[in-house]
């Protein structure tokens, strides 16, 4: 009844009942058995799991070469093969125990297997950046941390992807395999950059989607730092640098080709050999021995350094293209402001109050209003580094080319540092406390205005 080549799922299900049903049992009545004969190291359920779960290898093993190129039937047998699998962890059979991932390591299913979910992988991508929500955050009006983030739909939805696919090649026996699958996240993920840069390239800098993109590249970066810490990436990192060191020995000694994962077919038949498959622990052993967490102080590099490096080089200069056309925006709106006749300027005295220039209104409507649009668009940590940016720009903008190239008496000197104290410092002084820090070198001219002739002095 349950041997249906199309229904793998019947003889896995069959299975685990037998297991749940005997559990009990084999707790109460064979454990106390099993330690008074002195195997205290042996537990009775995984002996009972074990002996069924060489069923289901033989099976699988048997069925998979069978299912041709029927590419819908092949993936839904991997599919529930790694449910079978995750449930049975769950019932407490050791992952280190022969079992039905085996199988999946041999070379002719494994090679399909990632071509199939890297072809899968590529189309959801496809999907997921040619929706229409693509780059709206996810939740709406609910606060969230990815909201804070400003992460776009397309973003998470991709990250999600990333995880899904982590979670299918974990619980591998093989490293090489796990190796395999994280090359594959990894070009897929260069892909995403490549495919952002392209989408980038068509949105103006001040445009909302350009500022998405942007989050996304953030999100993406602060991401893969936390990945590159955890166990399972820490300990590819180690496998991929030892079997690259191995490669490029063999290839010096001109060894020829390695080997493959590590499984082989009968001769006489078209399945797979089960006693390949759980004999030995892993064929090119004297590259994957034991994982050593001492080894981690003295491993070069994270698994995710490279990756790393170009989003955050992207991030660099989409964020440098920003500040650029705010201030290209802003010099375009300062000329009336450079050229002003800070000579001839009226005294103080003359004014019943003071008030910003009407060259200086326009400059600072025009910074403003680019700072709020930005600001808008851009999670807090960007927004601070545009910000800042912009800051050291404008600093020097405004000593270089109005202080240094005009010449100021005392209603002038007076009314441009009214209009940079009560101007600039109060449009920057939404961000910080201290906005003069940012504007140290006209602080600094200032410093030397004679207090009794408002007169510049240039050392």
């Amino acid at each position: 009844m349950t041997n249906n080549i199309k229904k793998p799922e019947w003889y896995m299900t069959q299975l685990l009942t037998w297991v749940r049903d005997h559990s009990s049992f084999l707790e109460e009545r064979i454990q106390p058995l099993l330690d008074k004969a002195g195997f205290k190291y042996s537990t009775a359920v995984s002996e009972f799991t074990k002996g069924l779960l060489q069923l289901a290898i033989e099976k699988l093993a048997a069925d998979l070469p069978k299912l041709g190129q029927d590419d819908v039937l092949f993936s839904h047998t991997i599919d529930e093969t790694l449910v079978f699998c995750k449930e049975l962890v769950g019932f407490g059979y050791p992952i280190n125990q022969p079992g039905c991932l085996y199988v999946l390591c041999s070379d002719s299913v494994f090679n399909r297997w990632l071509d199939l979910e890297d072809k899968s992988a590529t189309e959801k991508v496809d999907a997921i950046l040619q929706s229409e929500t693509a780059w709206q955050l996810p939740y709406g009006d609910n606060i969230t941390d990815l909201e804070e983030l400003m992460v776009p739909e397309c973003t998470e939805a991709f990250m999600t992807l990333m995880l899904v696919i982590t979670d299918r090649y974990k619980r591998l026996p093989n490293p090489l395999a796990k190796i395999k699958f994280f090359n594959m996240q990894l070009l897929l993920l260069d892909d995403f950059r490549t495919r952002l840069v392209q989408i980038m390239r068509e949105q103006h800098p001040l445009d909302a989607i350009y500022g998405s993109i942007l989050n996304a590249i953030n999100y993406i970066i602060l991401i893969l730092k936390e990945w590159s810490d955890l166990p399972l990436f820490l300990r590819l990192h180690y496998y991929k640098v030892e079997y690259e060191n191995f490669e490029t020995n063999k290839k010096k000694q001109g060894n020829g080709d390695l080997a493959e994962i590590g499984t082989e077919k009968d001769g006489d038949s078209n399945t797979i050999s089960v006693s390949s498959l759980v004999v030995t622990n892993f064929e090119i052993s004297e590259v994957f021995h034991d994982f050593d967490q001492i080894k981690l102080d003295f491993m070069k590099g994270m698994a995710f350094d490279n990756t790393i490096s170009l989003f955050e080089h992207l991030r660099k200069e989409m964020r440098k293209i920003i500040v650029e056309m705010i201030m290209y925006d802003t010099k375009a709106r300062s000329q009336h402001y450079r050229k002003d006749r800070w000579m001839s300027m009226p005294s103080q005295k003359e004014y019943l109050k003071m008030t910003l220039s009407d060259s200086g209104c326009e400059l600072f409507m025009v910074l403003k209003d680019r700072l709020h649009l930005v600001q808008q668009q851009l999670c807090s940590p960007l927004f601070e580094e545009v910000w800042q940016k912009l800051s050291q720009l404008l600093n020097k903008y405004i000593y270089e080319e109005v202080v240094l190239q005009n010449r100021f008496n005392e209603g002038g000197a007076t009314q441009l540092s009214y209009d940079i104290t009560r101007g600039l410092f109060s449009l920057f002084g939404e961000y910080t406390q201290r906005p003069e820090n940012y504007f140290k070198e006209y602080v600094n001219v200032f410093a030397s205005i004679s207090l009794k002739y408002y007169q510049v002095i240039f050392i």
